[in-house]
């Protein structure tokens, strides 16, 4: 499996309260966001647009998307590390969390577009702010190996 590391990042504002996860898979694997929301309505998800969605939606979705991208939970610190992915992060004060795009190591808010560097954004943020979750998105290079060997009668 190869980490997905787009080589161009397009900035995607959020388009309703909900869709910080959305925006940031669009940013996170160079997808267009209208492809990312008409996969999440194709695999069942109608309603993360507007509420957001949880981890395993995001997993559900993103294994919906022609090819299926892999979905790997880790730390955030990790994520941070690889340079590429989602990071999560959770205010503390409302206890809500927030997705993030990660590219070069930058962390990208969908409610502003703008790029920043991981620890001035926790510390700017204004909200009390940590960071939750790391998610790795790879490309599974083997897929139609895969599919052929079992679809091969013997």
């Amino acid at each position: 499996m190869e980490l997905i590391r787009p080589h161009v990042f397009l900035p995607q504002w959020q388009k309703s309260d909900g869709d910080c996860s959305v925006s940031s898979l669009s940013m996170a694997t160079g997808i267009p966001y209208h492809i990312i929301a008409e996969t999440a309505r194709k695999v069942g998800l109608k309603k993360v647009i507007q509420s957001g969605m949880w981890l395993t939606e995001m997993e559900k979705l993103v294994n919906g998307l022609t090819p299926p991208i892999q979905m790997r939970v880790v730390s955030p610190e990790r994520a941070l590390d690889e340079g590429y992915g989602l990071v999560v992060v959770k205010f503390l004060r409302t206890k809500e969390y927030h997705s993030l795009a990660v590219w070069h190591g930058l962390v990208c808010d969908p409610l502003n577009s703008l790029l920043w560097e991981p620890d001035v954004y926790i510390k700017n943020n204004y909200q009390r702010t940590r960071y939750q979750n790391g998610v790795l998105l790879y490309r599974e290079s083997d897929v139609k190996s895969r599919v052929s060997k079992r679809s091969v009668t013997k």
